[in-house]
C-alpha cells in the first residue's frame, strides 16, 4: 500500500476521491483538512416550488414598499 498526499484544486476531484472511497478503491485518511464548499445561489436553484417563489417574491416587493413609507 502507497500512502500520497495530494491537494484538491477542483470540487469535482474531492468528489471523485469520495466516491472511490465509497467503492473500496481508496481510503481517505485525514478528512480534518476537508474544506466543504460553500453553496452559492446556483446551488439552490429549483430547491423551492414556482407558485412559492412567487408568494415568497410578492411579500418581499410589498415590504419593500412598507419600509420605504415615512412615518
Amino acid at each position: 500500500m502507497t500512502t500520497a498526499t495530494v491537494e484538491i484544486k477542483k470540487d469535482i476531484a474531492l468528489e471523485l476521491l469520495q466516491y472511490l472511497e465509497s467503492i473500496d478503491i481508496l481510503r481517505v485518511l485525514d478528512k480534518s483538512n476537508v474544506v466543504e464548499k460553500k453553496k452559492t445561489l446556483g446551488d439552490f436553484f429549483g430547491v423551492l416550488p414556482e407558485e412559492t417563489c412567487k408568494a415568497l417574491e410578492e411579500y418581499i416587493k410589498k415590504a419593500r414598499t412598507e419600509w420605504n413609507r415615512v412615518f
